[in-house]
Order: C-alpha cells, then sequence, then structure tokens
C-alpha cells in the first residue's frame, strides 16, 4: 500500500533487511499459507474494534499475543488459544509464549484450541446469534406492552 516505501526505508534504517521480510500485497490463499508457517501473532494494537487478524491467525492454528485491551480480549482466551499481557508486558510475555510452546505437546494443545475457537466465529453462526437476540428483545418488547 501507499505505507510500503516508508516501512522499506525504516527496515533499512534499523539494518534488518536481513531479518524483516516485506510481502505486499497477497491473496487470501498466500496469506493463509504464510501465517501458519509462524510460531506465534504478535498484536501490538493497544485497542481494536474486534481483533480480525487473532481469529484469522487462530484458524491456522497459531496462538496470539496482545495486549489485553478491548476487541483483542475477545478475541483471545487467554492462556488458551493466545495470552494476553498487561501495559508495558508484551515483550516479556511474547518470551514466556515461546517457551511454553517450545514444547510439542503444548503447541499441538494450543494449536488444536486455536482452530476450534476460531471456528466458533462463523457468519452463519454470527447471523443465528444476532437473529435469536433481535428474536428475543422483540418477544421481550411485545411482553412489556401488554
Amino acid at each position: 500500500g501507499p505505507e510500503a516505501p516508508a516501512i522499506e526505508a525504516e527496515v533499512t534504517r534499523r539494518g534488518l533487511q536481513e531479518t524483516v521480510q516485506l510481502h505486499g500485497h497477497l491473496s487470501h490463499e498466500a496469506k493463509d499459507a504464510l501465517v501458519a508457517g509462524a510460531d506465534l501473532h504478535l498484536s501490538a494494537s493497544q485497542g481494536e474494534g474486534f481483533g480480525l487478524s487473532v481469529l484469522e491467525a487462530a484458524a491456522q492454528g497459531v496462538p496470539t499475543v496482545a495486549y489485553d485491551v478491548d476487541g483483542l480480549r475477545e478475541s483471545i482466551r487467554d492462556g488458551i488459544t493466545g495470552w494476553l499481557a498487561p501495559e508495558d508486558a508484551l515483550t516479556d510475555l511474547t518470551e514466556t509464549a515461546l517457551k511454553e510452546l517450545a514444547d510439542p505437546r503444548r503447541r499441538e494443545e494450543v494449536a488444536e484450541a486455536c482452530r476450534a475457537w476460531a471456528a466458533t466465529f462463523d457468519w452463519d453462526a454470527s447471523a443465528h446469534r444476532v437473529a435469536e437476540l433481535i428474536a428475543g428483545a422483540v418477544t421481550a418488547q411485545r411482553g412489556r406492552r401488554r
């Protein structure tokens, strides 16, 4: 996108060309494959409406470390599908998560929990839940009018 030149310049300024790969626009399939190869997803966001990138990573079996803030808190089951960090503790918690994921059994347990959690955020299931909420609100309103 339009930020690419500034990001590339910052990577160069910091001497991170050997460590940081900038992929540009990717198809959904290519993005999913890239995410699936990650050990951990890190979100440094200080607030989100909803953690869509967290669920995209979870769908690939990749847990997230993120700040314990609205939006991200709702998309991570702390200690199960990822880890929620208090303010100023993201780096320490990331190191802890990577150590925990070094155990193959724990890693697979977390990956399975991530995939199962992400599967609950299905459009059809979400539409059904919204319809139930609306029906419940309508029923409650009718009951008040009597």
